[in-house]
């Protein structure tokens, strides 16, 4: 029998984790929590994880999320529609959205919580209903509660991206949840600084939080390096792009310079390389068209995350490709696969922002997304590099790899739960 919880020392934390999308979900922000759930296990921590579950286009079939499948309790879509069990729920939960869901969320929390009591709810997001639930279930298990942002509260708050209409529909019962969220939740942790004062600011709510960043792949990865296939030079870009993507990332600067180096140095034409994973982008697609580069760029589609990542090993040098913006707010998760993976990385990203922020800690470096003269240059000096044997010295190594290490990660993020916990437990007293 699934007894919806994974555990390796009954003395820690038993942590009820909110997250609507998990693994085998094939999405970032299913990844990193499958990802950070499995680093908890394996510093002792005990997790249940209530999840949305609904049939899914795209399912991940890495055997990697074996290790968290008896986490999971996965809390289906009402089927049957009840427009009295709706408006009850909608009533009592204070949301016309996801209401059912959320009473099935609490109501098997509670029973959870009897039979093993939790000590703290733990919800993370997008998509930001997770915080709705998180906070009934602190409420109702009287615990203290920890509200994780992975983006800005909502993609109406994100500072690029084209917003639909159902979406724009929604962003008043949105912001009601964000301004309740803030102020309630016990901490609220961010992966990034730029993203917690984004967040403060667009919400002018002060609130208490923690730098939590997403965990590596270090056992995925011990045996990688900079080394990839010495035969050929070979870029690596994965994740979405494009229209793919919300805040779509544009892939022009990139090809427009890839193509520029090939037309400077013919001589590395034949043994160049630039491999697409991920959903095909149409745009991008045409533009490679454009530019004559079908014979140097692939793009093999979407694959499974465990695919991805021996993509990753076999690269010279990894891509990432950010929106242009004002300021970069965001922890792509795949740099951080990139970081773990000791490839050296070509960041198309703001000048300012969080991936420049980590420049300086080697393995990166960093151009304007459109800058196609930039990057045609930044191409070269990697291609020197790797035709002079020296590409392993512009991998990322030391603390840059450190402060993403799964174990480092969730041993913090446990700390921070005993603080909270004991702080809770002198309240109690004190009310008592």
């Amino acid at each position: 029998m699934n007894t919806g919880n994974i555990s390796r020392n009954h003395d820690a934390p038993r942590i009820l984790c909110i997250s609507p999308d998990f693994a085998p979900k094939q999405d970032s922000e299913a990844f990193c929590s499958a990802k950070f759930v499995n680093a908890l296990a394996e510093c002792g921590a005990e997790s249940t994880v209530m999840v949305h579950s609904k049939a899914e286009e795209h399912i991940d079939r890495s055997e990697m999320w074996n290790c968290v499948r008896a986490a999971v309790v996965r809390i289906p879509p009402t089927v049957q529609k009840n427009p009295f069990a709706s408006l009850v729920s909608a009533i009592r939960y204070q949301t016309w959205l996801w209401a059912r869901w959320t009473a099935e969320t609490v109501r098997q929390a509670k029973q959870f919580h009897q039979n093993s009591p939790f000590d703290v709810v733990y919800s993370r997001s997008l998509p930001m209903f997770g915080h709705i639930a998180g906070y009934w279930c602190a409420k109702e298990l009287d615990l203290p509660w920890i509200a994780n942002l992975n983006d800005p509260w909502d993609f109406h708050h994100f500072p690029v991206g084209f917003l639909d209409e159902d979406r724009k529909d929604n962003t008043g019962l949105s912001d009601f949840w964000m301004r309740r969220t803030l102020r309630n939740a016990d901490l609220v942790t961010y992966p990034s600084h730029r993203l917690r004062d984004y967040q403060a600011t667009l919400s002018t709510i002060p609130h208490r939080s923690e730098i939590i960043p997403h965990v590596g792949n270090s056992q995925v990865f011990q045996e990688s390096g900079a080394n990839g296939n010495k035969a050929n030079f070979h870029l690596v870009h994965a994740g979405k792009l494009g229209s793919n993507e919300f805040t779509g990332r544009s892939t022009a600067g990139l090809l427009e310079g890839l193509r520029l180096f090939l037309n400077d140095y013919i001589e590395a034409r034949d043994h160049t390389r630039l491999t697409l994973v991920g959903p095909e982008d149409p745009a991008t697609q045409q533009r490679i068209r454009h530019l004559g580069l079908e014979g140097t760029v692939v793009s093999v589609g979407r694959t499974d995350y465990q695919a991805s990542l021996k993509y990753i090993q076999s690269a010279t040098a990894c891509l990432l490709v950010e929106a242009e913006m004002a300021e970069g707010i965001f922890l792509p998760s795949k740099l951080v696969d990139y970081i773990s993976a000791r490839k050296p990385i070509l960041a198309l990203s703001p000048r300012v922002g969080v991936v420049a922020d980590l420049v300086p800690g080697g393995g990166i470096t960093r151009v304007d997304a459109g800058d196609a003269r930039g990057i045609r240059d930044a191409i070269h000096r990697l291609y020197v590099d790797f035709r002079n044997g020296t590409i392993p010295q512009r991998s990322p190594n030391g603390l840059q790899v450190d402060q993403f290490q799964p174990e480092r990660v969730a041993n913090r993020f446990l700390e921070i739960i005993r603080e909270l916990v004991v702080t809770k437990e002198k309240y109690k007293l004190q009310r008592a």
